[in-house]
């Protein structure tokens, strides 16, 4: 991953955490476990503009098909390179005899 200016992820902390009310310690200690989370939300949808609203919006059905052909495909083994099926399972041992 790229490295990020401390003082931008500094900020983006700030600014998420100055529009959050605490009223007891607990509350600050649970809003401050989830700031790693937000702010690594915020640098990648700067990172990869778009990227969600891809999957999620006007172009799910597209994303949704392209995703399927991609597995379908992948299953048949029809990619260069890809392993071969693996063989079937075997069967039952046989019983063994008197």
């Amino acid at each position: 991953m790229l490295p990020l200016r401390r003082d931008r992820r500094h900020h983006r902390a700030q600014t998420w955490l100055n529009g959050h009310t605490a009223n007891s310690v607990a509350d600050v200690q649970n809003l401050l476990t989830q700031v790693p989370a937000k702010v690594l939300t915020k640098e990648l949808s700067l990172l990869f503009p778009g990227a969600e609203s891809r999957a999620y919006g006007n172009g799910a059905p597209a994303y949704t098909a392209r995703a399927n052909a991609i597995t379908t495909k992948g299953n048949a083994g029809k990619y260069l390179g890809a392993p071969p099926p693996p063989a079937p399972a075997p069967g039952p041992a046989p019983a063994p005899s008197p």
